[in-house]
Formats: C-alpha cells, sequence, structure tokens
C-alpha cells in the first residue's frame, strides 16, 4: 500500500511538472501572439533585423577562422583544413579584408538592434494603449477592494518586462540559440574526434546550469540587481500620503522604525538570493574553465603528435568559449522571456475581462436631444463587490419630477454617495429597477446618459495638466470661451485672473491637489474651495439636466469678498453657486448643513441603505424624528 501511495505521488509530481511546463510554453506562445500582433505593422523591418542578425552571426564566426588562420601564419605551418578557404595567402590582404569585415558587423550590429529596439518600442506602445483602454473602460466592481491599490503597480510592471523582451530578449535569445547551434556543428567540421567528448560534456554542464538558473529565478522573490520593491513603495507611499497625521501625532520615529524593518526584510531576502544566484554563476564559470582546460590538454596533445593543425585548435577554442558564453547569456535570457511571459499571461486576463459598453443600449438619441429629468427607483438594493453580503443601499425608493429637488442626509455610511454610483450606473443593481424618464438605466447608451448627469464629488480629483484641460473635463470639445464663461458661473474667475498665467496654470494632479508618491508631475496645488468651484466649473460646462451634488468631505471655509472687489467679478459664496447649478434641473443634494436642506422640494433621510424619513423642512422638524436630532446638534433647541 505504501508503494502505491509513493507511487502515485510520483506520477502526480510529474504530471504537475509537466503540466507546468506546457503553461510555461503556453505563456511564451502568448507572449508572440502579443507581439506579432502589435509588431504586424514593422514586420519589413523585423524581416530585416533577422536577416542581419544571421549575416552578422556568419560575420562573427569569420573571424574566429580568421584568427586560426593567423596561428598557422604565425607557427608557419602549412596551409590546410577548413581555414584554408576562410582567408588569403597574403597577411596584407587579409587585413584588408577584415577591417571591411568590421566594418561591416558593426554596421549590421547596429541596424539590427536599432531596428528591433524600435520595433518592441512601437509594440509596447501599442500594448500599453491597449491596457489602458481595457483599464478605463471597466466597470466600477473591478477596481473594488484590495485590487484598485496593486492593479497600477502590477501593469507597470508586467509591461515593462514585456517591453524588454520585446526590445532585446526575443532577438539575444534566437542569436544566443544559433551562435550554440552553429558552433557546435563547426566544432564537429573542424576536429570531430575532439569535438564530440567535449561538446557532449558542455551541452550536459550548460544544459544543468541553465536549469540552475531557471529553478534560482523561479524560487527568489528578490534577485540580486533586480530587487523587487514591492515591500517598500506601499510605505513610502503611505508615509507621504499621511505625513500631516505622522507629523501630528510625533510619530516621525516610528514611522523610521517601521520602514528600516522593512528594509532590513528586503535587504535579508536579497542577500540570500544573490548569494545563491552567485554560487550558480561561480560553479558554470568553473565548470566552463575546466572545460576549456580539458579542451586544452586534448588540443595540446594531438598538436604535438601533429594530428591537426594549430589553426583548427584554435578555432575550435574560440567556439567552444562563444558557445559557453551564448549558453549562459540564453540561460539568463530565458529566464527573463519566462517572466515576460507570465506577464503576458496576467495582461491576456485584463483583456478577457468583460468591458463596460458604452455605445450600447434600446434607445438611441439624437445629438441634440436631453433627458427630461424625470427619476424613478423602485426598491433598488445593491452591495460593493468587495462586501458582498453588506447592502448599501436596501430596498430604496424615490421619485422625483423634472426640475424638482431633493436634499439627502444621513450619518456617514449610510448610502448618501452610494445614490449616485446608483444613477451614474456604476453598479448592478442585485434587486430594484432605476429609471430615467420612464426608461431603465440598461435602454441608454452609458456614455450619453453619463453625460446628462452632472456629478459634483465630495472630493475634487484634478488631472495632471492646466486649469483649462480641468475644467474643459465637463466637455472636451468646449472653446475657451465657453470655457471662461463657466469658469465665471463658478465663482472661480476672481482666483484665475490672479494667477500669472490664469486657465494656462499648470495643476498638480491627484485628490486634493497632492501629487502620488512616485509621480514626477509638478504644479500648483488649490484650496479646497478653489478645487470645489473647479469641480463645479466642469458640471457648469457640461450643462446637464440632471445634477447630484456631493457634500463636501470636510467643511470649507470660504474666503471673505474684500472691499477692492468690484461687483462683477467678487467671489460668490459656494451655497449662491450651487443653488444657481440647480436651478431649472433635476437636483440630488447631499446635504450636512441643515440649513441646505430648507431650500429643497423634499428631504430624504437615510439610515443604513434604507430611508428611514422623508418629507419637508417643516414635517420632518416637527416629526420630531432623526432628522430633528440633526438639526438641533446643529442650531441647538428651539
Amino acid at each position: 500500500m505504501g508503494n502505491g501511495d509513493e507511487k502515485l505521488k510520483e506520477n502526480e509530481a510529474h504530471d504537475g511538472s509537466r503540466s507546468r511546463m506546457s503553461a510555461m510554453f503556453a505563456d511564451f506562445r502568448l507572449l508572440l501572439r502579443q507581439f506579432r500582433e502589435f509588431a504586424i505593422a514593422a514586420r519589413g523591418k523585423l524581416i530585416a533585423s533577422v536577416a542581419l542578425l544571421f549575416f552578422e552571426i556568419a560575420l562573427g564566426l569569420f573571424f574566429v577562422f580568421a584568427f586560426a588562420r593567423l596561428a598557422d601564419l604565425a607557427l608557419a605551418t602549412p596551409d590546410g583544413g577548413v581555414v584554408s578557404w576562410a582567408v588569403g595567402r597574403d597577411a596584407r590582404e587579409m587585413a584588408v579584408f577584415l577591417s571591411l569585415a568590421a566594418l561591416l558587423l558593426v554596421t549590421c550590429r547596429y541596424f539590427e538592434r536599432l531596428w528591433m529596439v524600435q520595433i518592441g518600442e512601437k509594440a509596447t506602445a501599442g500594448l500599453s494603449k491597449k491596457v489602458f483602454a481595457q483599464l478605463v473602460s471597466q466597470p466600477m466592481a473591478f477596481f473594488a477592494g484590495s485590487q484598485a491599490r496593486a492593479i497600477d503597480a502590477n501593469v507597470v510592471e508586467d509591461l515593462s518586462r514585456i517591453r524588454r523582451a520585446w526590445t532585446r530578449d526575443l532577438l539575444f535569445a534566437l542569436k544566443c540559440a544559433l551562435l550554440v547551434l552553429v558552433t557546435a556543428i563547426l566544432m564537429f567540421n573542424v576536429a570531430p574526434e575532439l569535438a564530440g567528448p567535449v561538446v557532449g560534456i558542455a551541452l550536459a554542464l550548460g544544459a544543468g546550469w541553465a536549469i540552475a538558473v531557471w529553478l534560482l529565478a523561479k524560487k527568489a522573490t528578490v534577485t540580486h540587481g533586480d530587487c523587487d520593491l514591492s515591500a517598500v513603495a506601499p510605505a513610502v507611499r503611505e508615509a507621504i500620503d499621511g505625513l500631516a497625521t505622522v507629523k501630528a501625532f510625533g510619530n516621525e520615529t516610528h514611522e523610521r522604525t517601521r520602514f528600516r524593518h522593512r528594509v532590513e526584510t528586503l535587504l535579508s531576502g536579497a542577500m540570500r538570493s544573490a548569494g545563491r544566484e552567485m554560487a550558480v554563476m561561480a560553479v558554470g564559470s568553473l565548470a566552463l574553465l575546466g572545460l576549456v582546460i580539458y579542451l586544452w590538454w586534448l588540443g595540446a596533445t594531438a598538436v604535438s603528435d601533429e594530428s591537426f593543425l594549430a589553426g583548427e585548435f584554435t578555432a575550435l577554442v574560440i567556439l567552444l568559449a562563444i558557445a559557453g558564453a551564448a549558453l549562459r547569456q540564453l540561460a539568463k535570457s530565458l529566464c527573463r522571456l519566462a517572466a515576460a511571459s507570465r506577464a503576458a499571461r496576467r495582461l491576456d486576463t485584463l483583456f478577457a475581462e468583460s468591458a463596460e459598453r458604452l455605445d450600447s443600449g434600446k434607445f438611441m438619441p439624437g445629438s441634440r436631444e436631453r433627458l427630461d429629468g424625470r427619476l424613478n427607483i423602485s426598491k433598488a438594493s445593491f452591495a460593493y463587490p468587495d462586501e458582498p453580503d453588506q447592502l448599501v443601499i436596501d430596498s430604496l425608493s424615490l421619485a422625483i419630477l423634472p426640475g424638482g429637488k431633493i436634499a439627502v442626509v444621513g450619518p456617514p455610511g449610510s448610502g448618501k454617495t452610494a445614490l449616485a454610483h446608483l444613477i451614474l450606473g456604476y453598479y448592478t443593481l442585485r434587486s430594484g429597477s432605476v429609471e430615467i424618464d420612464d426608461r431603465p438605466l440598461s435602454d441608454y447608451p452609458l456614455s450619453w446618459l453619463r453625460s446628462q448627469i452632472g456629478w459634483v464629488p465630495a472630493e475634487t480629483y484634478l488631472f495632471s495638466g492646466t486649469l483649462a484641460e480641468n475644467i474643459g473635463y465637463g466637455r472636451p470639445n468646449a472653446s475657451v470661451m465657453e470655457i471662461r464663461e463657466a469658469v465665471e458661473k463658478a465663482g472661480a474667475l476672481p482666483f484665475i485672473e490672479s494667477l500669472q498665467d490664469g486657465l494656462a496654470t499648470a495643476l498638480a494632479s491627484g485628490i486634493g491637489g497632492t501629487n502620488f508618491a512616485g509621480s514626477s508631475e509638478r504644479g500648483l496645488r488649490l484650496s479646497a474651495e478653489q478645487r470645489r468651484r473647479i469641480a463645479l466649473a466642469r458640471v457648469f460646462l457640461g450643462d446637464p439636466p440632471i445634477v447630484f451634488i456631493d457634500a463636501p468631505a470636510t467643511q470649507i471655509v470660504e474666503k471673505p469678498t474684500t472691499k477692492g472687489e468690484s461687483e462683477g467679478i467678487a467671489e460668490r459664496s459656494l451655497s449662491s453657486v450651487e443653488e444657481a447649478l440647480i436651478k431649472g434641473r433635476t437636483a440630488i443634494v447631499v446635504a450636512t448643513r441643515m440649513t441646505t436642506t430648507r431650500a429643497m422640494d423634499k428631504i430624504l433621510v437615510l439610515r443604513d441603505g434604507k430611508v428611514a424619513e422623508r418629507g419637508s423642512h417643516k414635517e420632518l422638524y416637527e416629526g420630531r424624528g432623526f432628522y430633528r436630532l440633526l438639526c438641533e446638534g446643529q442650531f441647538g433647541k428651539d
């Protein structure tokens, strides 16, 4: 029974190894298929590069036989053997010929590598565009949870590995494989009696060394010279993004200690990996040198017995050295290609994800058609994908007529912002329905539907670029005059005109105008009020029939208007700007200040994703429910 179990385990291990090898070759074919997809436009240059590679190998080997001929001339041995056809008898002619060959060799190598780099860079650029297009077309559910934090670093790392493979390793691996094959054939032609045992031993040692390198690369999470900084980058990002909190609690020393532990852990792994890598390289070098010494001993004995010429022996030694170096480089290239192949598989998995169908729908609106703004939500429930058991909206029903105005209040986490995600169609409903103008959301092309809904988020995201480009995000084809008009409506014109470059001022990217760790973008950082006005200007520019205004995450303290400002350009308060924005539109306003709710047609009080109360300000205040508690918390009891 025990022997049967052992046999079964051996078979399972063998099948697992065979499966892994099959998967590895499948990934490599995928890498080649992706390369062909993006390099097909430059196939003429690719064919020329491969042709130059063959010619370069031939010219390089020509020099081997030229040196063999030189050895024959130096020893004044009679001309003969395989070297007789390589060069002429005259040394001057040989020098001129070698000079021309060297010039041709360098030219071939230059264009072969240049063209391959150009092809690889263009192919990587095409792949990068496809990856980005796939990412931005994914539904919001795709980025839920920890995946959103990891995907940017993973994609960049995968693209970097594929870029190296396409610009260098593919052609380099082909060159090394051809060199090993051609030099082995030539060694048998030069001295078959010596080449047999030498090539056999060389191939056995080379295969063993290549397998050792492959296992090392597979086992090591950190490799010498190519450290995986995934454990360090998040710590740097955390410290920079939360620097105000770090300093507020005086925890600089604590953060330095935490970072030191992470770096020391990384260093320990890198040192162990470097030790293994250098040990494998040392054993490989020792084996190669031992083989050369063995060949030297065999050759010296044969030359002394006049079994073959000194030039042939020289050619054999050089060919063996070339084959050994090529085999060593081939192993490294294959390891990098294996990593690139796994990256290609991960990107292919990304490409297999279903994208949002932005332009599909039963209803095809005309170019100038607009929504009326009638909104009906019936028993809608949904949960975020990373927390499927936690309903964010639970059996919510709501009806708003065109031009109606609803205020939504409630404690944090009650589902106020989730209501905007519901209307914008970011997530699939678990139950219920959302209709606009008596049509379900699925009937509308998503891109058109979202252009009809203006969203002012709690935190304004600024993209790298100018103020005009950021405001123009509300309608990318808008003219400068239209952008300026939207800026004026948002009350942002005074602070923009006070800037030296006005609308051409470059902004820092990110939430709150701060740069993310690792970003090279630099620019002006706006205040919370200024960012809010940019968000409002975007919606004014888009001129949608429906608006959703989310309350700012932090209280904005507005700068008072100075006496020197004229009435025409004085900054209006944010509340008055928001009132102007919702005028004549269907509006849902998330309110944190009860003064805002008094001007609304209806107030919706959310608690745990459910409608706890609804009615006018007077009705809810007199009802002595949760809404009254919110009001008394701000204004005190009557």
